[in-house]
């Protein structure tokens, strides 16, 4: 399968990386200029240079890809407009880049920020509608519902991974 790793070179794209490379996966990762991609070092993969948020670096990114992996994103901003150029208005410029060149799979990490907190009575269930209670979750969010907008166009799936669930397994 020929692959596209937006944000790469962070904690799960490079694991991601990693792990699609040794299935036998071809591997191309996006990667901002000017950004440490020491985490993709030894890694069977090709980085192009690029940024979600320049429109005109992502057809080479996506030409040919089966699946892109859109992790790219920010977990810090000053402003609400920071996070959503690079959480929300990035995924509709990376769909869009899919559509164009004729990619037709999207997966989208998503946030546990997007739905919100639970209440000490309830759990929060996957059918509840989201409900961010800060800049980054609204972000989050607002990413994801710009992802299923192009779902008439790409098949889309959405991941909202938790901080467990991207902790390495110990080894007792």
């Amino acid at each position: 399968m020929k692959t596209l790793i937006t944000g790469a070179n962070g904690f799960l794209g490079a694991h991601l990386a990693r792990a699609l490379s040794a299935r036998g996966d071809t591997v191309r990762c996006l990667v901002r200029k000017g950004s440490d991609a020491s985490a993709l070092e030894g890694i069977r993969c090709e980085i192009v240079p690029g940024d979600v948020t320049d429109a005109a670096s992502l057809p080479l990114a996506v030409k040919d890809a089966d699946v892109v992996f859109h992790l790219a994103g920010i977990r810090r901003a000053s402003t609400r407009d920071d996070f959503m150029k690079v959480n929300a208005d990035a995924t509709r410029l990376v769909a869009q880049a899919m559509v164009d060149q004729g990619a037709r799979r999207l997966v989208f990490c998503g946030s546990l920020g997007a739905s919100g907190p639970a209440s000490a009575e309830r759990p929060r269930l996957e059918s509840d509608p989201l409900s961010p209670a800060e800049w980054y979750g609204e972000s989050k969010a607002e990413g994801e519902r710009l992802a299923f907008e192009f779902a008439k166009k790409l098949e889309v799936t959405s991941c909202r991974p938790s901080r467990r669930s991207c902790r390495p397994a110990s080894r007792s």
